[in-house]
């Protein structure tokens, strides 16, 4: 019933954002800082142009992501970062496709901190994938519980459906 109030505010022009006890009881910092970053948008401007694209090694991303993403770290066999002057601002992770033996490649995660919104970040990032790696195909998913999925048509997917929601182990 969660899912159906989400669609039936998007088709209103709502967005509704879900948080569940479990992640309040072990994200509160997180889910606070994602709320800001909405609610304020007092986010300190970097534009792509003045950045530059690494990969990272895996204990970096590892900190990255517990530190900045709602779902935390993944294994992930590829890891770009986005920097400024050596200061790691943004990721995007990438892995063989987990729910699809169609796809080859899968977004795993895209995070930025929380302060900072990076014009042009997240096509930089993906672009140097694309360039890097040259893959057949790419899928990803987006959780609308707090999410829209916008950033992802901006890189050009396209919605194919809506997925029951999972489950979690708490």
């Amino acid at each position: 019933y969660h899912q159906n109030k989400t669609i039936a505010c998007a088709k209103q022009g709502i967005r509704l954002i879900h948080i569940f006890e479990y992640e309040w009881d072990t994200r509160e910092k997180l889910i606070k800082q994602y709320l800001n970053s909405i609610i304020n948008n007092n986010k300190r401007i970097v534009y792509a142009r003045n950045t530059c694209i690494k990969e990272v090694d895996n204990n970096t991303k590892k900190q990255f992501l517990n530190e900045n993403h709602l779902q935390g770290n993944i294994n992930s066999s590829i890891n770009y970062g986005c920097f400024v002057n050596d200061h790691l601002i943004g990721m995007m992770t990438f892995g063989k496709a987990r729910n699809q033996n169609v796809e080859q490649y899968e977004i795993y995660r895209l995070c930025w901190l929380s302060d900072i919104a990076c014009i042009g970040g997240t096509e930089k990032l993906f672009n140097y994938f694309l360039k890097n790696i040259n893959p057949e195909s790419i899928v990803t998913y987006s959780d609308i519980s707090k999410f829209t999925g916008n950033v992802y048509t901006r890189l050009g997917f396209i919605a194919d459906k809506i997925t029951k929601p999972g489950y979690v182990w708490v």
